[in-house]
């Protein structure tokens, strides 16, 4: 990039950081839409075989977020979401999780971790086929402006803290959405 874009690219996002501001993070209720994605390599309950898959498809989100100091927050969350599979199984899935995360602030952006409870369910027809369910552990990271809109990325490993050699999903998504403060 020249000289003059990087000015011109300096120029908008001295105007942007004008229009938004920075701040501390602030308490409220979220709701954000996106996408999310999930692989999987599953020994599944129900049949004892081993299965390997990925999905993909829309998440809903929503948290509380109660601000410890102008640094931290707590953050206690629900994802949902609905997947097509490909692989080893090629139904819908839906994949939820609800759990709790820890915010660490710079200004409007945030960096956290979360301890969650999740629920995996591979539905054939309209009923479901098998459901896996457990304890893991997840990633987040996301940027806020004054005004409430926000951006929200994350990685969550479902169903981790089982400890299990049969087990092994990962998961990420990204959503946009507004806070009420």
């Amino acid at each position: 990039m020249n000289r003059y874009g990087r000015s011109v690219l300096g120029c908008w996002f001295l105007l942007f950081l004008m229009e938004y501001g920075w701040t501390a993070p602030q308490d409220g209720f979220s709701l954000a839409v996106g996408g999310m994605a999930h692989a999987a390599h599953a020994q599944l309950v129900n049949d004892g075989l081993d299965r390997h898959f990925d999905s993909a498809g829309i998440a809903l989100y929503g948290d509380a977020q109660f601000v410890v100091s102008p640094k931290w927050s707590f953050n206690p969350y629900v994802l949902t979401g609905l997947e097509k599979a490909h692989g080893d199984v090629t139904q819908n899935i839906g994949n939820s999780s609800g759990g709790l995360q820890l915010r660490h602030w710079w200004n409007n952006c945030y960096l956290g971790a979360n301890v969650n409870y999740s629920i995996e369910q591979i539905f054939k027809g309209g009923s479901v086929q098998s459901a896996t369910f457990g304890p893991g552990v997840g990633l987040n990271a996301g940027y806020e402006t004054p005004a409430g809109l926000i951006l929200g990325l994350g990685v969550d490993f479902p169903q981790s803290l089982y400890l299990s050699p049969t087990n092994h999903r990962s998961g990420a998504w990204m959503v946009l959405g507004y806070r009420w403060h």
